[in-house]
């Protein structure tokens, strides 16, 4: 393969990945508005990933998110009753972030629609 080809080829695959990432916000933003909530609060659900609970330092590490910011987050979806936030009772600095059955089914559902979403794409 030629320079030229080769340049070529990496500009498709550039334009490719931009476009699916687009597509996938978008259908990101759809789903998140049609459950009444916020895309980052979408993305922070979707990082539990089949699990019920969750320390925030592993919530962090999977939305790539600082602790302010996932604060916030999670403060509106405890609002909303979608979790709970509990102190480790062993290390008082950890907090675990526990899923309520409310936030169990809006996390099924999500699950569901968003391996549609990707079903369709």
């Amino acid at each position: 393969m030629s320079v030229s080809q080769s340049k070529h080829l990496a500009a498709e695959i550039a334009e490719l990945t931009f476009q699916l990432l687009a597509n996938c916000q978008e259908k990101e933003e759809r789903l998140a508005e049609q459950l009444n909530i916020h895309v980052s609060e979408f993305r922070c659900l979707r990082a539990f990933r089949g699990d019920r609970s969750l320390p925030v330092k592993t919530l962090v590490e999977r939305i790539n998110l600082s602790g302010s910011r996932l604060t916030r987050i999670l403060s509106s979806l405890e609002k909303r009753g979608y979790l709970q936030r509990m102190i480790d009772l062993k290390d008082r600095r950890s907090i675990t972030v526990n899923l309520s059955k409310k936030g169990i089914e809006l996390v099924d559902r999500l699950e569901t629609r968003y391996l549609q979403i990707h079903e369709e794409l």
